[in-house]
């Protein structure tokens, strides 16, 4: 197969996988005719067609909403403008426009979540920011056939929270069509003429409304980590050339009240240099290097090298300090 007739053949795969995501779209006309033919008495070859049906495909209304995180958001009490992230996608076969709601009053839950407003992620980079706008009741969610947005819910969390405490935030997209218009919502349900082209609109799976539930869990304790360098040269200076030795210091800190468990810190032996053996301390102390009874071990069979700080559990507040060396090469 030549390369051009490889690429003609795939390019026809994917427009024909991406028509049908959506399926046949709302409005579409179908049309038939039968043909017969037959031989007459005289042995002459005839042919007859039938009268040509057609219809037209109606709109169908369905949607879902899932969540895009891996679990509850972790909090601190008090915080302003705690971000969920959710999915809307239209999964009907024509445009529609959805309605967007929000119930920060769940039970099962310690907390509810104040002020919590919805954000469409204008910009599509699927990270809350400036540039997105803001929902308001009115103004419906337009979206394509299988067209979806990346929706934020975006919440103060009450002070005087304890650790653990959770608050459940409930996000709905609902079809305008099957709100506004009289009738069932029962998947099946047809609304006469209200669909895309002038045809029905017909009530999906869904209901032509779906949900979707996360939210927001304290932890009154706080982790932070920050690297810094420093550099001696062979020369009694701070120049970065063949023979120096670069300094690591890596400071994990934690504040508030509680504590963390399974505090495991790492760092990658920079390309170009070499470990220093024997340079690892740990809050000032100097430690080994292989793995043994102390916290610190340096992987050389790593790829690339590493050096692992096993600290453990953490009682807030805490600070701990590791510091490294390597020798540029």
């Amino acid at each position: 197969m030549s390369l051009r007739a490889w690429l003609l053949g795939s390019a026809a795969l994917l427009l024909s996988m991406e028509a049908l995501a959506v399926g046949t779209e709302a409005g579409t006309t179908i049309s038939n005719t039968a043909s017969a033919t037959y031989t007459d008495e005289a042995g002459n070859p005839q042919s007859v067609n039938s009268n040509t049906t057609s219809l037209r495909v109606d709109e169908l209304l369905d949607v879902t909403v899932v969540s895009n995180d891996a679990g509850y958001i972790s909090v601190s009490s008090p915080e302003s403008n705690a971000v969920l992230s959710f999915t809307v996608t239209n999964t009907g076969n024509g445009k529609e426009a959805f309605d967007l709601t929000l119930n920060n009053a769940l039970g099962g839950d310690q907390f509810d979540p104040e002020n919590s407003l919805i954000y469409i992620d204008s910009n599509g980079d699927g990270l809350y920011d400036a540039a997105d706008a803001l929902f308001t009741a009115g103004s419906p969610l337009e979206l394509d056939a299988d067209g979806s947005v990346t929706v934020f819910v975006v919440s103060d969390i009450p002070d005087a929270l304890s650790s653990g405490d959770q608050g459940l935030v409930d996000l709905t997209a609902e079809s305008v069509t099957a709100q506004a218009t009289s009738g069932s919502d029962t998947p099946g349900s047809v609304f006469a003429g209200q669909g895309d082209g002038g045809g029905n609109a017909v009530v999906g799976n869904s209901g032509g409304a779906a949900s979707s539930q996360n939210g927001y869990q304290v932890s009154l304790v706080q982790a932070s980590f920050t690297k810094s360098q420093s550099v001696a040269d062979p020369f009694g200076g701070s120049s970065a050339v063949q023979g120096s030795i670069i300094t690591y210091t890596l400071t994990f800190s934690v504040s508030g009240s509680g504590e963390i468990t399974n505090v495991i810190l790492s760092d990658n032996v920079p390309d170009n240099t070499s470990y220093v053996a024997g340079s690892i301390t740990l809050n000032g102390a100097g430690k080994s290097d292989v793995a043994d009874s102390d916290e610190v071990r340096f992987d050389s069979s790593a790829t690339p090298p590493r050096i692992e700080i096993n600290i453990g559990t953490v009682t807030a507040p805490a600070t701990h300090t590791v510091t490294f060396q390597v020798e540029i090469d």
